[in-house]
């Protein structure tokens, strides 16, 4: 999507027609890394002695990366004040 382009979102509709939903993950472990060509976050729930329970990696472009660090900004900010 292109930076300042306002398009709606779509996700595709089941067989009954209800719109398919995300899946959903909860982690308590954040790594970030990058290059100039991608941003990747991996998300990991560790337990108490460090082993890894589950996890999964998000993959963006540089300018998804900035418009999420944008967001993240301005809520600490805003939790700051």
């Amino acid at each position: 999507m292109k930076k300042n382009q306002k398009s709606q979102i779509r996700y595709p509709r089941d067989a009954a027609g209800n719109e398919m939903q995300l899946g959903e993950l909860y982690s308590n472990t954040v790594q970030v890394s990058a290059t100039n060509f991608e941003v990747e976050i991996r998300h990991l729930l560790v337990d108490s002695e460090g082993m890894v329970k589950g996890g999964t990696n998000i993959r963006m472009s540089p300018d998804a990366a900035a418009g999420l660090a944008n967001i993240l900004n301005r809520q600490i900010a805003e939790v700051v004040e």
